[in-house]
C-alpha cells in the first residue's frame, strides 16, 4: 500500500490532478488539500485592524495547531502529511547537497522557497511550549507585534521600535532589543575570530555550484564526503580536519540538527560516526581511503 501511495504518475499527468486522483484511491479524496505555503506562513497577505485583533488570530491559530498535535502523526492528518517532509530529508538531502541543482534553482527555488517553508512547517516546539506560550499571551506578559515585524532605530526619540505593516497601530517603542535569531550560515560573513583566520590561510574555502555558464556561491564550507574534511583554497582536502554541521550547511542540506528520534540513527549520527571512524583509523585504512570532493571552482 505505502508503495501504492507514493507512485504519482509514470506519464505526464499534472502533479496536482495525479495527487488528487491518488487522495481518491485511497478514499480521502474529500478531506481538504494541504496548502503548504499557506501552513508556513498562515498570515500572508491579511491585515488587521488593531493589534488585539492579530493577538486574537494568532492564539485562535495557535490552538488549532495544538489540536492537530494532540492528534499525533499517525491519526491526525495534517500532522501525519507534515511529517512526511521530515521523512524524506534525506532523499532530498541526496539530491540537492553539493550540486545537485542548478545554480539557480539551488539558489531560488530550494534554498529561496522550499527550504523555508520546509522548516516552518516540519519542525518547531512541542505542543506543551504552544501551551505555555497562549498562557503569556493571556496574561499580557507576552505579545507579538505581527507578521513581517521590523525592527530599527527611531533617531528622533533615541529608541528602539518595533512595527507590523499588517497590523494597524502595532508599532510599539522598545528600550532594549535582543536579537536571539540564528544566523543565517555564510562563511563570507563569519564573525568568529577561528573561521575568519581559517579563511584567511585557505584551509576553508565557500563552496560554489557551478554549471551552465553561472555559479552560485553557497556560503557554506566545502567539504569533502564522508568524512567531511573541509577542502581548501588549492582544491587539496584537510585530512586532519572535519566539519560537520552548521559550517557547512548549504554545501549540504539540514546537517545543523544533532537531536534524533529514537531507534535507527539519524543522517547527523550517521556522519558524526564517519569521522569517528576515520578519526581512530590506522594511518594505512586512511591512506586507503578517498573520500569524495565534489566540484566547486568554475
Amino acid at each position: 500500500m505505502f508503495s501504492d501511495a507514493v507512485i504519482i504518475s509514470a506519464r505526464d499527468t499534472p502533479p496536482r490532478e495525479a495527487l488528487s486522483a491518488q487522495a481518491c484511491r485511497f478514499d480521502v479524496g474529500d478531506l481538504p488539500k494541504l496548502d503548504l505555503p499557506q501552513c508556513a506562513r498562515p498570515f500572508a497577505g491579511r491585515r488587521f485592524t488593531s493589534p488585539q485583533a492579530f493577538q486574537e488570530a494568532l492564539a485562535e491559530f495557535i490552538r488549532a495547531d495544538v489540536a492537530a498535535a494532540e492528534l499525533g502523526n499517525v491519526d491526525g492528518p495534517v500532522k501525519a502529511a507534515l511529517d512526511v517532509l521530515r521523512d524524506v530529508r534525506s532523499v532530498i538531502r541526496a539530491a540537492v547537497s553539493y550540486a545537485g541543482l542548478t545554480p539557480a534553482s539551488h539558489r531560488e527555488d530550494f534554498l529561496g522557497w522550499f527550504a523555508p517553508i520546509c522548516s516552518l512547517v516540519s519542525t518547531g516546539p512541542p505542543f506543551i511550549r504552544l501551551r505555555q506560550f497562549l498562557a503569556l499571551m493571556r496574561c499580557g506578559v507576552l505579545r507579538v507585534v505581527g507578521p513581517a515585524a521590523v525592527f530599527d532605530i527611531d533617531d528622533t526619540e533615541g529608541c528602539f521600535f518595533a512595527d507590523s505593516e499588517q497590523v494597524e497601530g502595532a508599532r510599539v517603542r522598545l528600550d532594549t532589543v535582543i536579537d536571539a535569531r540564528i544566523p543565517e550560515p555564510d562563511l563570507r560573513r563569519a564573525q568568529s575570530p577561528l573561521l575568519r583566520q581559517l579563511v584567511r590561510t585557505g584551509t576553508f574555502t565557500s563552496y560554489i555550484n557551478s554549471g551552465a555558464g553561472k555559479s552560485y556561491d553557497t556560503g557554506g564550507v566545502w567539504v569533502t564526503g564522508a568524512p567531511f574534511h573541509p577542502v581548501g583554497g588549492n582544491g587539496v582536502p584537510q585530512p586532519g580536519l572535519y566539519v560537520l554541521g552548521i559550517p557547512s550547511e548549504h554545501t549540504r542540506w539540514f546537517t545543523q540538527v544533532g537531536s534524533s528520534r529514537p531507534g535507527p540513527w539519524g543522517e547527523f549520527m550517521a556522519d558524526a560516526d564517519s569521522i569517528a571512524g576515520d578519526v581512530l583509523a590506522s594511518p594505512a585504512d586512511v591512506t586507503s581511503r578517498q573520500p569524495f570532493i565534489p566540484t566547486s571552482r568554475p
